[in-house]
């Protein structure tokens, strides 16, 4: 642990700049503690990019029809994810107006089973939407289409703090 927190600690101090993800998901207090921690380290407020991850549209997996948020609001569904985060992902369901009345958590990278799929689709009653990261259905797509066709969730990043930062350390990694 404390060799972890060194070399993360190193990182930090090093780091041209930090990027806060999904930071639309956590209160401005929550917001204010991790700039502060951040600030203990050296990084000052003008190397913090802030970002959100921004739902766009979800599609069905088999077919890529695109179905809007809108159209899914108040509308139950089991989520399944095998991502770093998957709160973060179920709270932009929430977020979208979605009910998720089960969720289902793999961990990251997970390769999924046609046995762990079924299960899946057997857990998610009659009225529920069963819906995805657009990581995890792009692992495995045939697999997925087969047994559970998904709807896919679409995101994007949208930078909400320093883009102009983002875009000159990029620019300026990129033409060494």
């Amino acid at each position: 642990v404390i060799v972890g927190q060194s070399v993360t600690v190193l990182f930090v101090r090093r780091a041209g700049l930090v990027m806060l993800t999904h930071t639309n998901l956590v209160s401005e207090e929550v917001l204010w503690s991790i700039k502060t921690r951040l600030n203990q380290y050296g990084i000052d407020s003008e190397r913090i990019v802030e970002s959100v991850h921004e739902p766009l549209f979800f599609y069905r997996a088999s077919s890529g029809e695109r179905v809007s948020l809108e159209a899914l609001s108040s509308k139950q569904a089991l989520a399944f994810s095998g991502i770093g985060h998957p709160a973060s992902f179920e709270g932009t369901l929430k977020k979208a107006g979605l009910r998720i009345e089960h969720a289902i958590r793999f961990s990251d990278h997970h390769a999924y089973s046609a046995d762990e799929l079924r299960e899946i689709k057997i857990k998610a009653s009659a009225n529920e939407e069963m819906i995805t990261t657009e990581k995890d259905f792009l692992r495995s797509p045939e697999l997925m289409i087969d047994t559970v066709d998904p709807l896919v969730l679409k995101i994007r990043i949208r930078i909400t703090k320093r883009e102009e930062l983002l875009h000159a350390r990029l620019d300026s990694v990129l033409h060494r």
